[in-house]
C-alpha cells in the first residue's frame, strides 16, 4: 500500500505487530468561563497471553 500510494504508513505498523484491540474512551467537557471545549481521549489494550505489555496504537482523528 505504501508503494502504490506514496504515503508513509509507519505509524500503523504496531496494529499488525501487537495483538488485541484497544478500548477507546472519549469524554468531553465545556468550560464556559474560558469558552473552551475539551476532548479527553484514552486507549487501553488489555494484556494477552503472547504480550503482557501493550504500547499505544496510532489512531488518527
Amino acid at each position: 500500500m505504501e508503494d502504490a500510494s506514496n504515503i508513509d504508513l509507519t505509524l500503523f505498523r504496531r496494529w499488525y505487530s501487537q495483538s488485541g484491540t484497544p478500548l477507546v474512551t472519549v469524554r468531553d467537557e465545556y468550560l464556559a468561563e474560558k469558552q473552551q471545549y475539551l476532548l479527553h481521549i484514552s486507549q487501553i489494550t488489555a494484556p494477552t497471553a503472547d504480550q503482557a505489555e501493550k504500547l499505544p496504537l496510532h489512531i488518527p482523528l
